[in-house]
C-alpha cells in the first residue's frame, strides 16, 4: 500500500484517480467513503466518487428526496473547517431519526465527515464510515484523520482542473449556465431567455464539452468555480 504522501502526489499529478483514494482509505480501515460537491446550494450534491461497496440504495434515497437540505452533517459542515463526528451532530430528535435512516441503508456505525471550502464558493465533502467497535474507531480517526483531510483535499482540487488554456464561453452557453447554478429546469431557462427547449440544451451540451463536466450543473459549478459565471 502506498504511503498517504504518495497518493497525494500521484493526485496532483493525475497519476492516480479517485479510485485510488477509495482503496486506501478501505486499506485504512473506513469501510465506506463517499465524496461529493455541493457547491450549488440550491442542489442535493454532484456525487464524485464512492467506494465499491458504498450503499447505492442510500445514494438514490438521497438524491430523490433532496436529503442534503436536511442532512445534520452537510448543515454543519457549511461552517466548520474541521472534520466533523457523526456522533457529535446527532444530539436532537431529527438528527437521531436521519442517522438511524441512514444506518438502515447500510451507511455504518460510525461515521466522520472531512468539510473542504475552496475559492469562489466551492464546498464539498468526504464522509468515511464503518462498522467496528467504539475502541477501534476512536484508534482510526487518532491515526487517519490527518491523512484522510488531506487527500479529501486534493481530490477536490484534482476534480477542479481545466483545460488550459481556461474555454472561452459563449454569451447563450453563460447565460444558461447562471440560471442552471440558480437551480432553473430546461423548461424554465427557455421560457426566461426566449428561446426554445432545444436550444438551451444545446447551449448547455456545448458549456458540458467546454468544461469537462458529467452534466449541467456539474458544468454550472465548475464555471462558477473558476469564475467564467456568477450569479451576482
Amino acid at each position: 500500500m502506498s504511503s498517504p504522501h504518495d497518493l497525494i502526489r500521484k493526485l496532483a499529478a493525475r497519476a492516480e484517480g479517485p479510485e485510488a483514494a477509495f482503496a486506501a482509505f478501505e486499506a485504512w480501515g473506513f469501510e465506506r467513503a463517499v465524496f461529493a460537491d455541493f457547491s450549488l446550494e440550491n442542489g442535493t450534491g454532484l456525487l464524485r466518487g464512492a467506494s465499491p461497496d458504498y450503499p447505492s440504495d442510500w445514494l438514490r434515497l438521497y438524491a430523490s428526496e433532496d436529503l442534503g437540505r436536511v442532512d445534520p452533517v452537510l448543515r454543519r459542515a457549511r461552517s466548520s473547517v474541521t472534520p466533523i463526528e457523526w456522533a457529535s451532530v446527532a444530539a436532537d430528535t431529527s438528527a437521531r431519526r436521519f442517522f438511524a435512516m441512514a444506518q438502515a441503508n447500510g451507511v455504518g456505525r460510525h461515521g466522520v465527515t472531512i468539510p473542504i471550502h475552496a475559492p469562489r464558493g466551492g464546498f464539498a465533502v468526504l464522509s468515511l464510515s464503518a462498522d467496528c467497535s467504539e475502541a477501534a474507531w476512536r484508534g482510526l480517526l487518532d491515526i487517519r484523520t490527518a491523512d484522510a483531510v488531506l487527500v479529501a483535499h486534493h481530490l477536490l482540487a484534482s476534480s477542479w482542473r481545466l483545460p488550459e488554456p481556461p474555454p472561452a464561453l459563449s454569451a447563450r452557453e453563460a447565460e444558461c449556465l447562471r440560471w442552471c447554478a440558480a437551480g432553473k429546469t430546461v423548461l424554465d431557462i427557455a421560457a426566461i431567455i426566449g428561446v426554445s427547449e432545444r436550444t438551451v440544451r444545446f447551449h448547455l451540451e456545448n458549456a458540458r464539452r467546454k468544461l469537462d463536466a458529467v452534466n449541467s450543473r456539474h458544468a454550472a459549478a465548475r464555471a462558477l468555480q473558476f469564475g467564467l459565471i456568477s450569479c451576482g
